[in-house]
């Protein structure tokens, strides 16, 4: 993927204000210098989501979310940095560069989007005009779907041929490239290119910000394969795409979310007005999924049908769902009558009835323990304690203490022990592999890190380090690793752009190892504001001595030992007279 440019980045943080921004998808309320309001990243009544206008980043004190405006959109749009970006830049009028473009990385996804776009406009038309599109039509109306709803999910036909859609694009290298790349086209092994979709009913799959990725074709007719999808592409990822999500947002304010497997289904239940509804795209379901979805509402009810393959499928999602089930989350199993799916279901009973079939729908504790024990006999005593360790596994990964607390107490009862009984079991259970959780506390502030900290909240005392003789003639060594490298780092950046802020700041480390010690740190509160300039000197002297004193500890030690080489002697005592120094110097500004 295209590099972009750090100083592009930098001038869009500049033109946007974190407060205004956020307030378009928050109602925040002004306490003291900084803004509150609920926090969208997970569940709670009393607001601990913070906005600080000063340093243009966010926090939350009760899941640890935390960032500048990127990183907020990213959370709650759901959107990959390049779309971040992007965003951005249409909300500002500005054009993406297109320079500093590697031709040894990923294409640039600008074209690919572009041609995907006139793929979906050329289907359309194709709906509306072809010879053929009768039959396309016909089938539609057959399966009950009206125009309007058609028109809402930009439905098209792929007539009958090889090359319509290269013709259509009048074959240039440039665009049959783009259509290869985007998996619009295929080259056999003859090196003939010719359209992926023919004689199909197409579904164009677009992604959260309503740009066209993909397509699925449904066959007309008895071709075979009966649905055909888009590969994997630089702009199409399955396991992290959601037929339907894009339409879903726009339709209504998402208090659930009802999970499908075709795009019949999707289409289907939206005309009768169950909205709030996508599908998979041929793949089960994925941790990416699940995270994707918990991003905009707090209920899943994931609907498949009642066999043996069905029921496989939910099992799947319930194992990708559990890590994610922090609190206020739910997930809910709705499993169809035999020969029945979404969309002749709501067919034959209309809104209602699938709302009242929702409602039917198992909890987790009801499906997991039903699936566990389709071959355990829990009356037997081996076979209660397969249960106990068949089951703590998936229990120990629900992070909400109060289900997982439930979830105990039921296996409790069907192993027919006490919850008292049960406790050694769970204390030998291995524990879970949980989704790491950011940490929401003040972490511990070591000399480095307040000077890290101070440094990112106010650049501009960067310049009382530069004031500072010894201390900026330490951090010019270029042998500095690990914190103190970061310091430099930091140090320099704010010395070379004196009217850098934080947010701004904070990007710069992005793809670095050190950005999340980097934004925890941007959020560290200190007792005064006053006498921050002091804790930064005092801090980084702190250091050094600290470090000077282990180097002459070594150094004894060794001497204790063995007789030191004139080149250590030497050391020795440059060290001595470095730490005097340093005593002095740090005295001096006390």
């Amino acid at each position: 993927m295209a590099l972009i440019p750090s100083d592009f980045i930098d001038d869009l943080l500049s033109r946007t204000d974190i407060v205004e921004t956020i307030q378009q998808h928050l109602t925040l309320k002004k306490a003291g210098a900084n803004f509150v309001a609920c926090c969208p990243f997970h569940h709670e009544k009393t607001p601990s989501f913070n906005v600080s206008p000063s340093k243009q980043i966010y926090k939350c004190f009760g899941c640890g979310a935390s960032g500048n405006i990127i990183s907020f959109i990213m959370e709650y749009e759901h959107l990959t940095f390049p779309e971040t970006i992007e965003q951005l830049a249409e909300q500002h009028g500005l054009s993406m560069p297109n320079k500093n473009q590697s031709s040894t990385t990923q294409p640039h996804v600008a074209p690919l989007y572009d041609t995907l776009e006139q793929c979906n406009r050329f289907y359309q038309l194709q709906l509306r005009r072809h010879s053929e599109a009768s039959i396309a039509i016909e089938y539609l109306k057959q399966r009950g779907i009206t125009g309007e709803t058609a028109q809402r999910f930009q439905v098209g036909f792929a007539p009958r041929g090889w090359d319509n859609l290269l013709k259509f694009f009048k074959e240039d290298n440039h665009t049959v490239k783009r259509l290869l790349t985007t998996g619009m086209a295929i080259k056999n092994e003859k090196q003939r290119v010719y359209d992926r979709f023919r004689h199909r009913i197409l579904f164009p799959i677009r992604n959260r910000t309503g740009k066209t990725i993909g397509f699925g074709g449904r066959a007309i007719g008895d071709e075979q394969p009966k649905y055909l999808n888009s590969p994997e592409t630089p702009v199409f990822h399955k396991g992290r795409e959601l037929y339907g999500m894009y339409e879903a947002r726009k339709a209504s304010a998402l208090t659930e979310m009802v999970i499908v497997e075709g795009y019949m289904d999707v289409l289907s239940l939206a005309q009768h007005g169950i909205t709030q509804v996508v599908a998979t795209l041929g793949t089960a379901v994925t941790k990416e999924h699940v995270q994707l979805l918990f991003r905009y509402t707090s209920k899943l009810i994931f609907c498949f049908d009642g066999d043996a393959a069905g029921r496989k499928a939910a099992w799947r999602a319930l194992e990708q769902s559990l890590a994610e089930l922090h609190e206020g989350r739910s997930v809910r199993f709705m499993f169809l009558p035999e020969g029945e799916d979404p969309d002749s279901l709501v067919q034959a009973q209309g809104q209602e009835g699938f709302k009242q079939a929702q409602q039917q729908a198992q909890d987790i504790a009801t499906f997991l323990f039903e699936h566990i024990q389709q071959h355990i006999n829990t009356y037997a005593v081996d076979q209660q304690a397969e249960l106990i360790q068949t089951a703590l596994p998936f229990i120990n990964q629900i992070p909400n203490a109060i289900l997982q607390e439930l979830l105990l107490e039921q296996l409790a009862q069907q192993a027919k022990l006490s919850r008292t009984q049960l406790q050694p079991w769970v204390k030998q259970a291995q524990p879970a592999t949980l989704t790491q959780q950011k940490n929401n506390t003040n972490i511990a502030l070591s000399p480095l890190r307040t000077t890290i900290s101070i440094l990112l909240q106010h650049p501009t005392l960067a310049a009382t380090l530069q004031s500072n003789t010894s201390l900026h003639t330490w951090l010019q060594q270029s042998n500095l690793t690990g914190e103190a490298k970061l310091i430099k780092q930091i140090y320099e950046r704010c010395l070379a752009y004196p009217d850098i802020h934080t947010s701004q700041l904070i990007e710069r480390w992005r793809n670095h190892p050190g950005f999340d010690l980097v934004t925890q740190l941007a959020e560290q509160s200190f007792p005064s504001d006053a006498q921050l300039a002091q804790q930064l000197v005092d801090a980084l002297h702190h250091h050094i001595q600290y470090m000077q004193t282990q180097s002459i500890e070594t150094l004894l030690a060794k001497g204790r030992q063995q007789s030191l080489t004139p080149e250590e002697q030497h050391q020795l005592q440059a060290l001595i007279r470095a730490q005097k120094q340093t005593k002095s110097k740090a005295s001096e500004t006390t």
